[in-house]
């Protein structure tokens, strides 16, 4: 009887498996069976990477103001080298007609030749600079930065200078003013050497490709085709108000390539130039 019993609950059993594995096929579903809990699951844990200061990879903005474009070293961009007389007035130096050659006289750049109850003279001419007070340039920036590995970062944006000066032409008793407007995309790396959580000190390297887009001396509009191209190096020291937020001092020098124009600024009588920028990063 006990057999009997027995061969009847294996058989029970096997039919129950069999049903369980059939209805596994047709539905496609996986058991699962349900366990406690145990301390061995700590081992199962998944290990994240741990995230590393030097590694920052994140985005930031910053906005700038300062005087890049040159210091204001001296008031003229050159003296007046015009030899006025009593008889002539504004007048040059008379011309030496020894200097002609098959009839024809060399006449320097800058002059022209006038004459004076029939006698020629050299004149500067009329619009050639012989005067010009510079003013303190201003750019403002917008800065877009992306940081990298092991402290560095490359820099980008937009800046916008503002150049002006008073000038001074020949035969003109007074001065005109000269306003000179750029818009520049410049492109740098920088690397922190000093990198805190409330304070980073860092060096940069780079250029800045600018363009005129509008000017203006005395009444006249003046247009300046020719692209400025320069170059910078600075040392900067930023303190962190919190983690989205600080203010940094940034000293540097530049150095503004000739533009080829006939348009005279700061950057060509002083190409190179020690410059100052600031605030919000």
């Amino acid at each position: 009887m006990r057999d009997t019993e027995e061969e009847l609950q294996d058989y029970e059993e096997a039919v129950a498996i069999q049903e369980e594995t059939t209805t596994q096929k047709e539905t496609g579903g996986v058991k699962r069976v349900e366990r406690r809990p145990s301390s061995r699951d700590k081992l199962q844990l998944p290990v994240g990477k741990k995230k590393s200061a030097s590694a920052s990879r994140g985005w930031s903005v910053g906005l700038s103001v300062g005087n890049n474009g040159g210091l204001v070293s001296g008031d003229d961009m050159a003296g007046n080298d015009m030899q006025n007389s009593p008889s002539t007035g504004l007048y040059a130096e008379k011309a030496d007609l020894t200097t002609m050659a098959n009839g024809i006289l060399n006449v320097p750049n800058g002059k022209e030749l006038v004459f004076k109850d029939g006698m020629p003279y050299l004149q500067e001419d009329a619009n050639q600079i012989v005067d010009i007070d510079y003013k303190q340039p201003l750019t403002f920036g917008l800065s877009v930065r992306k940081g990298l590995a092991k402290g560095f970062s490359v820099e980008t944006g937009l800046t916008y200078t503002y150049l002006a000066s008073d000038v001074k032409f020949a035969r003109n008793a007074e001065k005109v003013s000269q306003k000179l407007h750029y818009l520049g995309i410049p492109l740098r790396a920088n690397w922190n050497f000093v990198d805190k959580k409330a304070f980073t000190m860092y060096v940069s390297a780079g250029g800045a490709m600018e363009k005129c887009i509008y000017g203006k001396i005395g009444s006249k509009d003046e247009t300046v085709k020719p692209l400025q191209f320069s170059v910078m190096g600075a040392v900067g020291a930023q303190y962190n108000i919190s983690n989205r937020i600080g203010i940094y001092v940034e000293p540097g020098v530049s150095y503004f390539f000739d533009d080829g124009s006939d348009i005279q600024t700061i950057r060509k009588e002083n190409p190179c130039n020690f410059t100052l920028q600031g605030v919000f990063d």
